[in-house]
């Protein structure tokens, strides 16, 4: 069984690498059929990733009917009673309401935990908060990893008089009862900027459940005033759609607030609800945080699951590409590998800072060949309907405008850096690192699908920009696009570049478009 559960695993793992790339793919499109036949690929492997998921509940519950049997204690050991147990678990788990959340963590689970008879007595004083998690039954087996989790918890990691101090008390105690009682595989992570502000910083601790940042942290030590309560909020960008909630904590030293992040899309804000309240210098704490930390390992896999049906994107993540890392948060950090593209990058950037909707940069740390750039945007974000389009190229013909009058080309036009920010009132242009000078003498080496041809073949200038507004709106996915909009796009793809509109004229066009298109929604309304 536990094969068969890999194996989905898998398969649902090897599908989310073909949606990527597929999504690549869509930004590349040259014709009107590439993208349908793209959009057509991805819908079909987001069904197959559906019926993985089915097929991988069914595992489960096939899982727990066979452990349920009439098998004798030996046969059942042989299955690990601690991962039956977490498979029975998860049985019927639904995402509570904000308002049942402090029953739910405090729930015990359906049937104790098993540990040895030793670990049992050393901990049988001290189960008044956490009744029936666990158990001696030598019949049920042990659960051994528990069990010697249970042995690190009665006697944590020391502390002193710093933050630094207590980080692995509080991942010993709060990270890691989440961590053991998950079958999913989750990612932790700490903030290590090296920035000394808080525009960009992450939460203390990170969880990422299938991407996800659903689980978050802050820490304070007994030596800083600050309050981990209003971090958690000011340290957040809410990308996370109609999820009801994040779970997250926030610490004092040895004090600790279980909560969640409750964000209200009518007024655009917020809140920490906090939840439960523990000491972990308290013994029977310490357990309860055990137990608490059982009951969110379950829920962020709903949480997870929901956020994928969604189609939501996490406040945090990080890519590489050749040469370049970049840090996504409440802010964007690039860092370089080599110094020479830093300097280069540096330039660029300098030149443009009056672009208007155009990634800026915020700080720089040359030490770390470390760019922090504004504003922060959505990557999941797509420009539908047609005047949700066309603003976007709007936005973005107004850039090329001012660079083009700065004999400047962006060089790279495509979807991947045509972003929406978060607040929803821009579409922003980023990337710059392939800016150069028009013209220019020499090929480039870009993608020749998603590029103006005279590119690949060598000298080139501020009209192979046009060639990707043209670019941007045949690889848009929308169907049925208005006659003018396809007859610019036309005009933009023109092979002779000296045939292609100028930035001016078509920022003009596209104006024209839209206000044909928000006077036609209005004439339709009125005919309702």
């Amino acid at each position: 069984m536990d094969t068969e559960f890999e194996e989905v695993k898998q398969e649902i793992r090897k599908v989310e690498q073909q949606i990527d790339a597929v999504e690549e793919q869509l930004t590349k499109a040259v014709t009107e059929a590439d993208v349908a036949y793209w959009r057509n690929k991805e819908e079909q492997l987001r069904e197959e990733k559906k019926q993985l998921r089915k097929k991988e509940e069914q595992l489960r519950e096939k899982e727990l009917l066979l452990l349920n049997a009439d098998t004798s204690a030996a046969q059942q050991d042989a299955l690990d009673p601690f991962r039956r147990l977490l498979v029975e678990a998860r049985v019927d788990v639904r995402i509570p309401e904000v308002t049942e959340l402090k029953g739910y963590l405090l729930h015990p689970p359906r049937m104790a935990f098993p540990v040895s008879h030793r670990r049992y007595f050393q901990w049988k004083s001290y189960l008044s908060k956490a009744d029936n998690f666990i158990c001696h039954d030598p019949a049920r087996g042990v659960c051994w990893n528990l069990d010697d989790h249970l042995g690190i918890v009665l006697r944590p990691p020391a502390t002193g008089s710093t933050e630094s101090s207590y980080h692995a008390y509080w991942d010993c105690l709060v990270t890691e009862p989440i961590s053991l009682f998950s079958l999913e595989t989750l990612v932790f992570d700490r903030d290590t900027s090296r920035f000394s502000s808080s525009e960009n910083k992450r939460p203390d601790k990170l969880g990422m459940v299938s991407r996800l940042a659903l689980w978050r942290g802050e820490e304070k030590g007994p030596d800083t005033e600050d309050d981990p309560k209003q971090e958690l909020v000011r340290k957040l960008i809410w990308t996370y759609g109609n999820l009801p909630y994040l779970l997250c904590y926030y610490a004092n030293a040895a004090i600790v607030t279980y909560c969640a992040l409750v964000h209200d899309a009518k007024r655009c804000k917020t809140e920490v609800v906090d939840l439960i309240t523990v000491n972990l210098s308290v013994v029977e704490d310490r357990l309860l945080a055990s137990l608490i930390g059982f009951n969110i390992s379950k829920l962020l896999m709903r949480l997870s699951e929901a956020g994928i049906v969604l189609g939501v994107e996490s406040d945090f993540y990080d890519y590489r590409t050749d040469g370049k890392t970049v840090f996504v948060g409440t802010g964007v950090d690039k860092i370089y590998r080599d110094k020479r593209t830093f300097e280069k990058v540096y330039q660029i950037y300098k030149s443009i800072k009056d672009c208007p909707n155009a990634e800026q940069v915020l700080k720089i740390n040359a030490a770390d060949r470390r760019f922090r750039m504004i504003p922060r945007c959505l990557v999941k974000s797509r420009a539908r309907p047609e005047d949700e389009l066309l603003k976007a190229l709007i936005n973005v013909a107004e850039a090329l405008v001012w660079l083009h009058g700065k004999n400047l080309m962006h060089r790279d036009i495509t979807w991947r850096n045509v972003l929406r920010n978060t607040s929803g009132t821009n579409w922003v242009l980023i990337d710059f690192d392939e800016t150069a000078a028009t013209p220019c003498g020499h090929a480039h080496g870009l993608c020749v699908e998603a590029h103006a041809p005279e590119m690949s073949r060598g000298r080139h200038d501020s009209s192979v920009d046009i060639w990707g507004i043209g670019h941007l709106i045949r690889s848009s996915g929308i169907n049925g696009l208005s006659a003018g909009v396809r007859e610019l796009q036309r005009d933009c793809l023109q092979t002779d570049a000296s045939r292609r509109p100028n930035a001016e004229t078509c920022l003009e066009r596209l104006k024209c478009l839209r206000r044909m298109t928000n006077m036609n929604l209005h004439m339709d309304f009125e005919s309702c």
